[in-house]
């Protein structure tokens, strides 16, 4: 069975003695094979179901029909909390172990819901969260799974409130998934709870595909073989550094930099790029990286590595780059054009189209080069419809592919690992 592996790259080993020299530097992260034994992760999960009334038309169905089928998986050693939300908040059904008995209990109670009223967003989820919180325990994966089609028009509305009440959770041991059904739900608000709170972020554009991001995420975290996962980075004095990719950071000063990964499934490979800058100097610098977590069996994870540059002549350092890696560019430049084009769309849909668009303009003028080829031609477009404004599935479309981008999940990055 693979261990856990950790790897560190730059494009190029080699910086300047007589000035400031940009690098990039690359965190490769691969999860260990799971030992393939179900009772190895416990689950402790809350699915958090938006039941308002724009949920009707047959999303919700589709919903129950997912939430159905993850019941009949969840085994006695696993929780489960069912809460369902309009301008109300009730819990559905919850057990403390799934036996057969309560499973069909709680199928009978989620088959009975219907769609009404408004839409609480942050009551329903945070109900969830205080259920899950009954039933933590160091051996299990505590997750709170919220579906939404929605704006969050009752109770707490305001985004940053609940992006921060996800971060608190998060720090108390409950991470938080975020799915958002159709055109009606505010996307940065989810991606947001998500990266804050730990999670995966998910955009379900059609109701036939809830079910299968249900239980993709399911099926995630059941495989999960690093649990609770953080990458320190700890740099020389006097290098500026930079991380891509909206990652939970934990702590960063001028020479540390604390990254939190989460969960980690089966063999599962995270890619972290940052920029560097290095100041003038001679001999070399190191920057040294640690990971620790937990494994399947709870036991502790720690694993070391560390990444020297050297430092050269101006004509030493120029033969150097000649040879600079093309393949690390490009994972880099992608994951830097997700990032950037994540913030346009939010200016976007301020309306503040020109300050969007110039933007994209700045982050393709210094990175198009070195984007794969489908990544370039859909952001060369991107780039032109953001000046006049997006309807809302563009919007959803976009801001969907440049999280997945980012976060180097993308088929355009596919075939592309760090080696």
């Amino acid at each position: 069975m693979k261990k856990t592996e950790l790897k560190l790259k730059n494009d190029v080993a080699l910086i300047h003695r007589g000035k400031p020299t940009k690098r990039v530097l690359e965190v490769e992260l691969t999860a260990p094979e799971s030992s393939g034994a179900r009772d190895a992760t416990a689950l402790n999960l809350a699915l958090i179901i938006d039941r308002s009334g724009s949920m009707a038309g047959g999303k919700l169905e589709q919903v129950k029909a997912a939430v159905l089928q993850i019941l009949d998986l969840l085994r006695p050693a696993d929780s489960v909390a069912i809460v369902d939300y309009d301008h109300q908040v009730s819990i559905t059904a919850e057990s403390g172990s799934v036996t057969p008995s309560a499973r069909e209990e709680m199928k009978q109670a989620v088959s009975s819901l219907h769609p009404r009223g408004m839409t609480d967003l942050g009551g329903g989820w945070l109900c969830g969260c205080e259920r899950l919180a009954h039933h933590q325990s160091n051996g299990r994966i505590t997750r709170a799974l919220l579906l939404t089609d929605g704006l969050a028009n009752q109770g707490i509305t305001h985004p940053l409130e609940l992006q921060q009440h996800a971060s608190a959770l998060f720090e108390r041991g409950i991470a938080t998934s975020t799915f958002g059904v159709g055109e009606g739900f505010n996307e940065h608000l989810l991606e947001g709870m998500a990266n804050r709170g730990g999670g995966n972020f998910y955009y379900i554009e059609s109701r036939e595909q809830i079910p299968e991001l249900l239980l993709q995420e399911f099926k995630d975290l059941v495989a999960v073989s690093l649990k609770r996962v953080n990458l320190e980075l700890t740099f020389p004095a006097g290098v500026a550094f930079e991380l891509f990719g909206d990652w939970r950071v934990e702590k960063s000063d001028d020479r540390h930099l604390v990254i939190n990964l989460s969960d980690l499934s089966s063999g599962r490979a995270v890619n972290l790029f940052l920029s560097l800058l290095t100041p003038p100097g001679d001999g070399e610098l190191v920057i040294h990286a640690s990971i620790t977590g937990m494994d399947e069996a709870d036991k502790p994870v720690h694993i070391e590595g560390a990444l020297p540059l050297r430092y050269a002549d101006a004509a030493e350092v120029a033969l150097a780059e000649e040879g600079r890696d093309q393949d690390m560019l490009k994972r880099y430049s992608s994951v830097v054009i997700g990032q950037g084009a994540s913030q346009a769309l939010k200016l976007e849909r301020e309306g503040k189209f020109a300050e969007a668009g110039k933007l994209m303009d700045q982050l393709m003028l210094e990175h198009q080069d070195y984007l794969p080829t489908m990544t370039r031609e859909r952001y060369q477009l991107i780039r032109e419809e953001i000046r006049v404004g997006l309807d809302e599935p563009r919007r959803k479309r976009y801001q969907n592919d440049s999280y997945i981008l980012k976060r180097h999940r993308h088929i355009d990055q596919q075939g592309e690992p760090g080696k």
